[in-house]
């Protein structure tokens, strides 16, 4: 289906879009289309079109907000869009919603054309899946519903399974002049400790706006078995994407991905 020119003029006119948003996991609500099963977000030229129609979605206790995105910052936040997998844009305005192919309607470059290394971690299965399954395990005072959440969960752990992950570490020399590795960790406001652990470059470059570290870490690729190799003594585990969604990852859930999942998986 070709995208109407008047309605790209119309979206790049635009100084801001607003977006819907998914109070469960600091992302855009993604939402899956019945008849072509694409994964959509949710775009509006206001807050009250937004507002309007995220009420629909009160009774279902499932909570939105409205995030603005500037049109200076389009390009990183559709980066993010390509990172979590997302193929169809819905441009809500004047009661119609236009669906954009994603692919069609942004040019994304092409990375494979780069060298292996400079190439830049991506699991959109991963994040789709993630965000699939808190979007519906964090509905306030719902009881959750285990016919839904079991295949959103058999999902997300089988991409967990096959993921490469990114996990910062710094390097130091020692007493006897030897290089050690250390990891940094967060503390949540209960006081309990998680070593941060990103799912893909753009969660990454999220974490170092936020926290602006003066050195920034170097970045292992690991998996789940590095993931429990690395894993320090006195921390609960890790936080996967912690300034998104914050999938805390124990060892013991680590060790069930590990013996359910791991076994049936290829690189």
């Amino acid at each position: 289906m070709s995208i109407d020119a008047s309605i790209i003029k119309r979206f790049h006119s635009m100084e801001q879009i607003h977006v819907l948003f998914s109070v469960a996991t600091n992302m855009p609500f993604v939402t899956c289309d019945k008849e072509t099963y694409n994964d959509q977000i949710w775009i509006f030229p206001d807050s009250d079109m937004l507002k309007q129609y995220a009420e629909k979605y009160r009774e279902l206790k499932i909570p939105l907000g409205d995030i603005i995105i500037k049109k200076e910052f389009l390009g990183d936040f559709f980066m993010d869009l390509h990172s979590i997998g997302i193929n169809e844009i819905v441009f809500c305005e004047n009661e119609k919603e236009h669906k954009l192919v994603f692919s069609e309607f942004v040019k994304i470059p092409d990375f494979s054309k780069l060298p292996k290394q400079q190439q830049p971690l991506m699991n959109p299965e991963l994040q789709l899946s993630t965000l699939y399954f808190f979007q519906e395990i964090k509905r306030p005072g719902v009881k959750p519903n285990k016919d839904k959440l079991e295949p959103l969960a058999e999902e997300m752990y089988a991409n967990l399974a096959r993921a490469r992950f990114l996990l910062p570490a710094m390097t130091k020399k020692n007493g006897e002049n030897k290089e050690i590795i250390l990891f940094p960790f967060l503390t949540d406001k209960n006081g309990k400790k998680f070593q941060p652990v990103f799912s893909d470059h753009q969660q990454y470059k999220k974490h170092l706006l936020k926290n602006k570290p003066e050195t920034p870490p170097r970045l292992m690729l690991v998996g789940i078995e590095e993931l429990l190799k690395y894993q320090l003594n006195h921390v609960e585990g890790y936080m996967l994407n912690p300034d998104s969604y914050c999938h805390v990852l124990t060892k013991q859930l680590l060790n069930m991905i590990k013996e359910q999942f791991c076994s049936t998986i290829t690189h």
